[in-house]
């Protein structure tokens, strides 16, 4: 076993648990390739998607390409918004090897302290 697995949860369930299908995120939807197996399976299950996906596809290739398309203020707010974060998911940042020690984070909160 790795070191940083768990033999159970950390945590406390609280009320009860509900699957959440995760192509629901506005995220997934944005890799769906157009016309493909995968993006017609999933419109079939969820077809009051189809026409916001649609519209936030077109939104999403305007502010890639606002030299073509000249929405400018558009793109720059966008990027903005995205570009930073963008470099935080690719696994060679994501993954990697696991400090050598633990680091237990104080609380600066008065009330959180109170409670420890």
């Amino acid at each position: 076993m790795r070191r940083f697995e768990v033999n159970r949860p950390t945590y406390d369930i609280i009320g009860k648990l509900t699957r959440f299908d995760e192509r629901d995120s506005v995220f997934s939807g944005e890799r769906l390739i157009t016309g493909s197996p995968e993006e017609r399976a999933y419109y079939a299950s969820h077809p009051e998607l189809e026409e916001i996906d649609r519209r936030l596809d077109s939104f999403i290739q305007t502010v890639r390409h606002p030299e073509r398309d000249g929405e400018q203020a558009d793109a720059a707010l966008y990027s903005a918004a995205f570009d930073p974060i963008a470099g935080l998911g690719p696994p060679d940042v994501v993954d990697g090897q696991l400090a050598p020690r633990k680091v237990k984070a104080v609380s600066t909160d008065k009330k959180a302290r109170a409670r420890q």
